[in-house]
């Protein structure tokens, strides 16, 4: 499993391949056809996929606030077949290029506390938990809002 993975920008012609990312990667708080339709045409940000072998297997939603110095990581996913290849690296890696593209001082994010693989990542790369969130998922669970500066 080799195969180049390519990463460009969203377009709605994407949301069902976005939609079995969105399945096979999360389990009870999945977004909407209808939110990934607003992300990928209307939100202030970008969304981009990876695409392999003419299959979405991974996307980034990155959303700024007018006036606001951060960007932030609204949801990253990788279906787990295509995890290990360093997708998530090049994921955060496009987030920090954006911030600075756009003189932004820093990402954003929040992360399930249960997400270990995820909260590793994000530490790797000099993401610091800022605080934690009781209850902040639809199925109860926590979450770390974490953030790096630049």
């Amino acid at each position: 499993m080799n195969n180049p993975i390519n990463i460009r920008k969203a377009t709605l012609a994407d949301l069902d391949g976005v939609e079995i990312v969105e399945n096979q990667c999360f389990d009870g708080d999945q977004f909407s056809r209808r939110q990934f339709s607003y992300l990928i045409s209307h939100a202030k940000g970008s969304f981009l996929v990876a695409e392999s072998e003419g299959n979405i297997v991974g996307y980034i939603s990155l959303l700024q606030h007018s006036g606001s110095r951060s960007v932030r990581i609204y949801s990253l996913a990788v279906v787990p077949t295509y995890r290990g290849r360093q997708l998530g690296q090049r994921f955060v890696d496009i987030s920090k290029e954006y911030a600075k593209e756009k003189g932004l001082r820093q990402v954003s994010l929040e992360v399930n506390i249960n997400n270990k693989a995820a909260i590793s990542l994000y530490h790797k790369n000099g993401f610091v938990v800022t605080t934690a969130i009781r209850e902040y998922y639809h199925d109860g669970s926590d979450a770390l809002r974490m953030r790096t500066f630049f």
